[in-house]
């Protein structure tokens, strides 16, 4: 082989074992305030996403649908009377082809099991896949991590709420 492709594919390795560290070790807070984008979070890959920033916005979704048991002034926004309806109706969860969604998927799935919640997963997909499950489900939380339709190395946490639109909402600006 090219002696060029070589060191360039092994430079490239490098930077992905890089980046995947980081996904799986940093437990800093994300480098920019959590911002909504057409789909959800905006951010970058290691920096803003990590496997711990992922599991705390995941939990604090899942702290959300919990609140409903006590004041249910979100319930039509978020499509389900209380946190049982949530948990039986469950959540799709999906990424794209960019790296290091299987990993930031299996996160945010560990923590909606955890919390009773059912998965359908939906491996690698499109957002309009994603979507389209969550109107044929009749589910109420879609966790599709990365999502970005800007540049790489941007990524985007999303939530799909229950007319299966991806929008930012109320909901999510609150």
């Amino acid at each position: 082989g090219c002696p060029d492709f070589r060191l360039a594919s092994e430079a490239i390795a490098k930077a992905y074992a890089l980046v995947e560290d980081e996904i799986q070790t940093n437990t800093n807070p994300p480098t920019k305030e959590v911002s909504f984008g057409t789909s959800g979070w905006r951010g970058i890959i290691g920096k803003d996403f990590s496997l711990h920033s992922v599991a705390l916005v995941a939990q604090a979704i899942v702290a959300m649908y919990r609140e409903l048991d006590q004041n249910d002034s979100l319930a039509p926004a978020l499509g389900v009377r209380n946190f049982a309806e949530a948990q039986q109706r469950g959540a799709v969860v999906g990424f794209d082809n960019r790296f290091g969604g299987s990993l930031l998927a299996q996160r945010v799935i560990e923590v909606l099991t955890s919390n009773g919640i059912t998965v359908h997963y939906a491996h690698e997909a499109t957002t309009g896949t994603l979507s389209a499950a969550v109107l044929m489900l009749l589910v109420r939380l879609e966790g599709g991590v990365p999502r970005d339709h800007g540049s790489p190395p941007g990524s985007v946490m999303a939530r799909v709420m229950a007319n299966g639109q991806g929008r930012t909402t109320d909901v999510e600006r609150g």
